[in-house]
């Protein structure tokens, strides 16, 4: 193994320890619903379609495209408000995110599938994992959800994000593609010895580190 390998090798498993330590400290309620985040959000995403004529695949993709700076408890909010009026104020970090939302809300009778709109490594994997069923979930053994919460989960630091349009985070807590491999590799690493799937422990201690956040 040469220089730069080792020195990867051992950020990853750094990161790896920062991630188990907030996982230690998350309680059973919490661990429990980390566990079922995704596949709750899975039958919400499938019952709003439902009521709109929209698929699974439709709502899971405009919810990842508007998910960044995004407070999630108000996302399906925002989704009816888009498609009431396509022009509609939305509180996410770029306009482009709610373009590229109001394109795949379009629906099932146009030619878009979400994954030809969406980009970015975060983006993309979070539209995979609300999209699946659990079945499928499960086999995306390296899929896992880089943000910023997670960066500062791996680094132990606590950035505070700001929930406004235009609003561009620290340079230190920018996710490019190198730091979301590392990122990915150690929540990898550290859900293989928590016996979890990667996004279980990323829900899980994405849950616990707001909960802290907000103490």
């Amino acid at each position: 193994m040469n220089k730069r390998a080792r020195s990867r090798a051992g950020k990853v498993r750094r990161h790896a320890e920062n991630i188990l330590k907030v996982y230690a400290r998350a309680g059973r309620t919490v661990r429990k619903a980390g566990r079922e985040w995704y596949q709750i959000e899975h039958e919400a995403a499938a019952d709003f379609g439902e009521r709109r004529g929209l698929t699974v695949y439709h709502v899971a993709g405009a919810l990842a495209a508007i998910s960044p700076g995004l407070q999630w408890e108000s996302a399906y909010a925002y989704l009816e408000a888009l498609i009431e009026d396509p022009d509609a104020r939305i509180p996410t970090y770029s306009r482009l995110f709610v373009d590229r939302a109001v394109e795949i809300l379009r629906g099932p009778g146009t030619p878009i599938a979400p994954l030809q709109v969406l980009s970015g490594d975060k983006t993309t994997a979070f539209y995979r994992l609300i999209a699946a069923n659990r079945p499928t979930r499960r086999a995306m053994a390296h899929t896992v959800v880089i943000d910023g919460h997670a960066w500062n989960i791996c680094t132990g630091r606590r950035i505070t994000f700001r929930a406004r349009p235009e609003y561009r985070p620290p340079q230190k807590a920018r996710i490019w593609p190198q730091r979301y491999a590392l990122a990915a590799d150690a929540y990898c690493r550290a859900a293989q010895i928590a016996g979890l799937l990667p996004h279980e422990l990323q829900a899980i201690t994405w849950l616990q580190w707001r909960e802290e956040g907000a103490q």
